[in-house]
This record gives C-alpha cells, sequence and structure tokens, in this order.
C-alpha cells in the first residue's frame, strides 16, 4: 500500500468523508492546520483535555499518524500550485472552516455537514485531479532520462577532470582504463601517470593504432604514424613528439577542398567545430579539441613558455624552442592529439563529400 492509500485509509478510520481525504492529501489545505494536534502530547493533562472535548487517546493516535502521512506525502503538494481558479471562491472558504474545526480537533455540529458541502462541491473537478495527477506522473517520467543523462554527464565529467590531474589528454581511448581507477592518496601523481602507461599500453597501443585508409589513404602519414607508436613503446619520445608538426600538416593538407587556403590552425577551428558532435567524438572529442585548440596552437615563442607548457605545443617543436627532454607522458599525448588530428580530418572530408 502507498503512503497515500494507507493515508487515506486512516482518514476514513476516524469519519473522515472520502472527497475531504482526497482533497487534504492533494494539498488543497495546508498541512500545518493538522500538524498542530501534534503539539498535543500524551500527557495526562493532554489526555484529559481529549476526554473534555470528546476525543479518547486512540482517536488522538489515530489522526497523529495521519498527520504524519499527509506530511510524508508532500511530493503531493506541489498539485496545490495548479489549482484551478476556482478553488479561490466558495471551495477555499469552506476547506478553512473544515481546518478551523480540524486544528484542534474539537467537535462541531456543523462538521458533518461541512464536508458534505465541500465533498460535494470537489465532486465535478474529480477529472482535474486525475488530470493534474497524470500531468505529474508524465512529467516525472519525461524527466527520469534528463537526470540519467546528468548523471552520465557529471560521470564522464569526474574522469575527464582525473585524466587532466593525470596530465594526460582526455583522448577517448583513455576513458575505459582510467574510469575505474582510484585516485592514489598521497602519490605523486607525474610517477604515478608514467607508470600508469607503462601498464596500459599494451592495450591502448591496439586502440590507437591506424590502417592505411585511416590516414586518409595516405602512406606517408600512415608510416609516420605508425612510426610515432614504435618510437613511443622503445621510449624515444622526442623522436614522437618532433614527428607532430608534419603529420598534423600533412594531414589537414590533404583534408583541403580544392582551393581552400586557411592556415592549419584556422582550418581545425572552423572545420572541427562545424562537424556534427557525433562525428568529432562527442563530448570527449571536444575536449581533445579545446586542448589541440588552446595549447598545441598557441603561440610558444621561448625556451620558458616551451618547458611550462603542459601538452605538446607545434610551434615550440617545429622550432626547436625549449630545454626540457620530453618524457613518457609527453610522448603518449603527442600521440592522442595526433590521433585526433588524422581521425578529424577523415572526418570532415569524408562528411563534406556526402554532403556534396
Amino acid at each position: 500500500m502507498t503512503a497515500a492509500s494507507d493515508a487515506l485509509a486512516k482518514m476514513a478510520r476516524i469519519g473522515c468523508p472520502n472527497g475531504v481525504s482526497e482533497a487534504l492529501l492533494h494539498g488543497l489545505c495546508p498541512y500545518s492546520a493538522v500538524s498542530e494536534a501534534l503539539k498535543l502530547q500524551a500527557t495526562s493533562s493532554a489526555l484529559e483535555h481529549l476526554k473534555h472535548v470528546g476525543l479518547d487517546a486512540s482517536q488522538f493516535s489515530a489522526a497523529s499518524r495521519l498527520a504524519r502521512d499527509m506530511q510524508a506525502s508532500g511530493a503531493l503538494a506541489a498539485a496545490a500550485r495548479m489549482a484551478l481558479p476556482s478553488f479561490e471562491s466558495g471551495i477555499a472558504a469552506e476547506l478553512r472552516r473544515l481546518q478551523e474545526n480540524m486544528a484542534v480537533f474539537r467537535p462541531d455540529p456543523n462538521l458533518a455537514r461541512i464536508a458534505s458541502d465541500v465533498s460535494a462541491s470537489l465532486a465535478p473537478y474529480q477529472s482535474q485531479f486525475q488530470a493534474i495527477s497524470r500531468a505529474i506522473e508524465s512529467a516525472t517520467a519525461a524527466l527520469r532520462p534528463q537526470g540519467e543523462m546528468l548523471l552520465r554527464l557529471a560521470e564522464e565529467e569526474r574522469v575527464a577532470q582525473f585524466i587532466l590531474e593525470l596530465g594526460f589528454v582526455p583522448h577517448g581511448e583513455l576513458w575505459e582504463h582510467i574510469a575505474e581507477i582510484e585516485r592514489p592518496d598521497g602519490a605523486d601523481l607525474a610517477d604515478f601517470s608514467e607508470r600508469l602507461i607503462g601498464e596500459i599500453w599494451p592495450e591502448l597501443a591496439k586502440k590507437l593504432a591506424l590502417e592505411i585508409p585511416n590516414c586518409m589513404n595516405d602512406a606517408k602519414i600512415h608510416a609516420i604514424y605508425s612510426q610515432m607508436l614504435a618510437a613511443h613503446e622503445t621510449e624515444l619520445h622526442e623522436m614522437v613528439l618532433n614527428s607532430v608538426p608534419t603529420v598534423l600538416e600533412r594531414a589537414v593538407s590533404l583534408a583541403r577542398g580544392p582551393g581552400e587556403k586557411m592556415r592549419t590552425f584556422e582550418w581545425l577551428e572552423t572545420e572541427v567545430s562545424e562537424l556534427p558532435i557525433n562525428l568529432a567524438g562527442g563530448y570527449r572529442g571536444y575536449r581533445v579539441w579545446t586542448i589541440l585548440i588552446d595549447h598545441t596552437f598557441a603561440g610558444c615563442w621561448t625556451d620558458a613558455e616551451a618547458d611550462a607548457s603542459k601538452y605538446p605545443n607545434r610551434h615550440a617543436t617545429a622550432h626547436g624552442r625549449g630545454t626540457r627532454t620530453a618524457s613518457r607522458v609527453d610522448s603518449l599525448n603527442a600521440i592522442l592529439l595526433t590521433h585526433f588530428v588524422i581521425t578529424m580530418a577523415k572526418a570532415v572530408r569524408d562528411y563534406k563529400a556526402e554532403a556534396a
């Protein structure tokens, strides 16, 4: 039995008519009035007072439980805010009179007539009550998927922030490897990240490998990218970073349409951002794209700027800026960004070809 139906049954046992019960339960009469009864405690003086007004202890106990049940059904009070304007007239006045009588549970000679009148007055609006109830149920059902989506986005954000804290580009292929990892307590995150790459690399490398058709059908891009993977595995991290500008430039040049003269940065900024979100890797792809735009193609003119860059920078690599040698994390990030650019260049080219 639901809290609402249980409350109706209890109201019936203390003599409250059905129409009034439903009206109260739907929030048409404030719960605060009924709650006043809870101020009476089961003391000897209170019991004497109850006897004086004609109620025994069992009746008061039932009324107290009823009040608590009605408060527990507080979600139904939302229906009161949707009440029809007609309730602001005589019916509301009758309900207030009923409330005043029930506030101290003092019998009133006219109570039965009032209850009967209110019940009869509410009868024509039964369909509206049902419609309101159905509307609330429908709204709840409609919002449930949105709530589930928000929970999924919250989890995506949690994992993305952890990946960023570890120093990695939040590439989609990292998710399944990192989503279930607990944040290490007291551990140095830089050392933890280095060790983690060694643990996940064998499986990650399989996911990141690209065949020639996925490399714009270009043997040169395929060869350089494949050698980047091999160089990373043998810890030739500087070789990995030095390959980034060549692959990025060639992938974008092959994806440009006839006569397009946009620079690589401008092309990535405009063409990729105009792809349907599902073709750009969704939420995860968007995060990689922002790092590409904000960091990889950011101006970097001095050794100090290059050394301070968290992610591989095209300008620093192409022009020999920076004194810090590349780490395993730098090398993996270079591969993740390059993989993304190759994939997006192909996606843009294919999307435009289909739209033509």
